[in-house]
């Protein structure tokens, strides 16, 4: 037989780097174990056999430990009926409970003030704002009274004959239990408090009662007076016998991962700071253990027995070791949190896109049960490329039996059409709960801000109704109203027929928003030009310039197809609101153009497509002044390219829309404002003279050029502002103008950049202090970016509205 120190396997089937959940085998400098559950049942009988020396305290303490562990192995595989080692662990019961006895009467202070202590504990966040509520210390004692007396009534409850101030259960914050006692758990901590009463358990507590007598020091057991290098081993015990506890349950079981999975993520977007936005880099204990372990008690946390992610690799190791997870979903979550990482010759995306596709085959009513599992598939799509993220979703690749003679011939294996498996589009939208979860977080930058915003998304969770349609609608509602969102959402994506494209849609715009959350901003771009392709296929709106007269002939007679397109995407494209969009101006250190618009995506969602080239390109530069376009910003990211639309106005053809547009910029209210800022605070100051004496000045020398130039006695523009010559004209005069003009090219292209809100933005940014043990608020600095990184989070719910509403267009 080989001699395995039990310490030893259990840390081997736990260590974060271990190979056993893969292998089944445990190996080392003794030998190999390739069947536990028969390694078990012989050394049990060896100690049957054999008589155990207790010479010191700390020789039982040891030996209790040792042979708690043989026992949570032998449970286990008695649970879950993997192989009956009951006659093992009954007699391991006995020998422990005998231990049990031996210790008391060696005068170890095994003290039952833990169990009452956790039905006195309080929901922590009610008594914190009650007591902050509190004006005068006699309020506060009162309510400190109230707390007591509640308390009381609880630990009552619990044991009728309970002293209370003997057992010093004062109401507090407790981390071990949840606040709420299921019929489960309370049977196990009277089960407990009875067997330190009277050394009796029955066996359905006992492993429950045992888990708790090796992790909470304050019931009296310590750990062996041995060398710290035994520590991790001994550690390994614990989170073995946290485990155990819970195998005869699986609800419990399940329950316990997927809590940690999702409170890790909820806590972890609640501490998120820039240059800190990996898991990895998180990692070990942190204050998760603090802001985690409370659970019931916080607002939105949901309870669970695991305390670090060490741990957490812990219980994955051992579910894949006896089968209660599948090797891919192991791997995810281990992965998540960088405890495997993918081979030197392989990327992590080519390496994982196979377990990735292997969990979103299985069954849907399995994910909608496992939310903190749908975390995991959400974090692990920043690690994979596009291609393996869309063949997560496709079917396996078939060979057509009927292959014709050709084929047959050269040995040419001919494959069917691949589609998307059925249940994409619902595993998508439970996908993009994690989206909106994450998104949502960005718009607070304070920890308990966070908390707040967060805390529902925890509920829904709690409630299992968070893949449900209603509820996303929801929460993308809420969002929609902090970004000023005109219109709202009424779809999603289990509305969709399904077939290719809408899948395909969808998980272009889940990845695209997935990788832009955890890397940068040209993931949005992405997404806008997919948005694009989708716009050309269902609202098809052919350039201004390219339109034949004749088609605008047969649109104006009535309403046709592009004036039905046009008017769909106004109703899609309907922007969202910046009550203050503020623009830097260049060569001053504290001068700001400030002014209310739009952000929308297509011009074409404000300007008529079928009118003369006078209104259209007028109209064109009309709506510049007071929306955001994003397609324009997309062009210039991906072609490297100035804005065209400026452009455009230097060409000499033309000239007559720059004549209108700098009319049009000198004559009309444009509602801007400009302001000086003065160390942290921004003053309005009077309309700065510079931009409109410029202009002015340069629409006075093109007029006196037309005036002079042409045959016409007439004013450049009449009363009602129009050009009183026509288009063709104008054009001709371009062409001459420009070679003998004054005008500072480079200046007037800078000018109207910035009144095209084409130039470097001006954004908030709130600074923090503390005060009396209070974050406040205490100044707002500047700084300056461009659009995508300034309203970036603002873009990315409203690209979501854009790309399911068209999406949705598919029949």
């Amino acid at each position: 037989m080989i001699l395995y120190d039990i310490s030893e396997i259990v840390f081997k089937m736990t260590f974060k780097h271990s190979m056993v959940m893969e292998r089944k085998v445990i190996s080392g400098h003794n030998g190999t174990i390739e069947k536990l559950d028969e390694y078990l049942k012989e050394t049990v009988q060896n100690l049957k056999a054999k008589s155990t020396e207790l010479k010191t305290v700390n020789d039982a303490v040891k030996t209790f430990w040792d042979y708690s562990a043989y026992f949570f192995l032998c449970h286990i595989y008695t649970e879950l009926q993997l192989n009956d080692l009951s006659e093992e662990r009954n007699w391991l019961k006995t020998k422990l409970c005998k231990l049990f006895i031996i210790l008391k009467k060696n005068n170890i202070p095994f003290n039952d003030k833990w169990v009452y202590w956790q039905y006195a504990q309080v929901p922590w966040r009610e008594l914190d704002k009650s007591t902050k509520r509190a004006q005068t210390e006699e309020e506060r004692q009162q309510l400190r009274n109230e707390w007591f007396e509640k308390a009381k009534i609880a630990v009552k409850k619990f044991d009728p004959t309970a002293n209370y101030d003997q057992k010093e259960c004062y109401p507090g914050f407790v981390k071990d239990t949840p606040y709420d006692k299921t019929d489960w758990l309370d049977g196990h901590l009277k089960a407990l408090k009875g067997f330190i009463e009277n050394d009796e358990c029955d066996d359905k507590h006992f492993a429950y009662v045992l888990y708790l007598l090796l992790q909470q020091h304050e019931l009296g057991l310590q750990r062996p007076a041995e060398n710290k290098n035994y520590k991790e081993e001994y550690d390994a015990i614990v989170i073995l016998a946290s485990f155990a506890a819970y195998v005869d349950n699986k609800e419990e079981l399940f329950s316990n991962v997927n809590n940690y999975l999702t409170d890790y993520f909820y806590w972890f977007l609640r501490m998120e700071q820039p240059g800190r936005t990996d898991l990895d880099t998180w990692g070990g204990v942190s204050g998760h253990i603090f802001h985690s372990c409370g659970h019931v008690n916080f607002e939105g946390d949901l309870f669970t027995t695991i305390r670090e992610n060490d741990e957490l690799n812990s219980w994955i190791q051992l579910m894949g070791f006896f089968n209660l997870i599948s090797i891919d979903e192991a791997f995810i979550v281990k992965r998540c949190f960088g405890y495997l990482f993918a081979p030197r010759t392989s990327t992590d995306s080519t390496f994982f896109v196979d377990f990735l596709k292997k969990t979103t085959h299985q069954n849907l009513d399995s994910l909608k049960s496992k939310p903190g599992f749908v975390f995991c598939l959400y974090w692990m799509i920043h690690f994979i490329n596009e291609h393996d993220f869309n063949e997560a979703f496709l079917e396996e690749e078939k060979t057509i039996d009927s292959a014709d003679a050709y084929c047959i011939e050269n040995g040419i294996i001919p494959v069917k059409e691949r589609h998307y498996e059925h249940n994409s589009l619902e595993i998508l939208q439970m996908l993009l709960f994690f989206i909106l979860f994450d998104l949502s977080s960005k718009f607070e930058t304070g920890y308990y801000e966070k908390m707040d915003v967060l805390a529902p998304f925890m509920e829904m969770i709690k409630e299992g109704t968070w893949y449900n349609k209603d509820v996303l609608l929801d929460i993308y509602k809420h969002l929609g109203q902090k970004i000023n969102q005109n219109g709202e959402l009424t779809k999603m994506p289990i509305d969709f027929v399904h077939n290719d494209k809408t899948t395909k849609s969808m998980v272009l715009l889940i990845y695209n928003l997935s990788k832009f959350l955890r890397q940068d901003t040209r993931w949005l771009v992405s997404e806008i030009s997919y948005i694009k392709e989708l716009q050309s296929e269902h609202l098809c709106i052919p350039e201004h310039i390219k339109l034949k007269e004749d088609e605008k002939k047969e649109e104006l007679s009535g309403e046709g197809k592009i004036s039905r397109c046009q008017k769909k995407l106004r109703e899609i494209d309907s922007g969202f609101k910046v009550s203050s969009f503020m623009q830097r101006i260049p060569n001053f250190q504290n001068l700001v153009l400030s002014r209310e618009l739009t952000v929308k995506i297509f011009i074409d969602s404000d300007v008529n497509t079928l009118c003369s080239d006078n209104i259209f390109f007028r109209n064109q530069y009309r709506s510049l002044i007071q929306a955001k376009y994003a397609y324009f910003d997309r062009n210039m990211a991906t072609h490297y390219a100035a804005f065209s639309k400026v452009e455009d106005l230097f060409d000499p053809r033309n000239f007559p829309d720059l004549l209108t547009a700098l009319y049009d910029l000198t004559h009309n209210e444009l509602n801007l404002q400009w302001l000086a800022l003065r160390g942290v605070r921004f003053e309005k100051i009077a309309t700065y003279p510079y931009y409109n004496i410029f202009l002015t000045k340069c629409l006075k020398e093109m007029e006196t050029f037309v005036l002079n130039n042409s045959y016409s006695k007439h004013p450049v523009f009449d009363d009602e502002g129009e050009p009183t010559l026509n288009r063709k004209e104008l054009k001709e005069l371009g062409k001459k103008f420009w070679p003998s003009s004054s005008i500072q090219k480079d200046e007037l292209k800078d000018c109207l950049n910035i009144l095209y809100c084409n130039s470097d933005l001006m954004k908030w940014h709130p600074e923090y202090t503390k005060e009396n043990n209070e974050i406040v608020e205490e100044c707002h600095a500047e700084y300056s970016t461009d659009f995508w990184n300034a309203y970036k989070y603002e873009m990315a719910v409203y690209l979501i509205k854009v790309a399911v509403e068209l999406t949705a267009l598919y029949k």
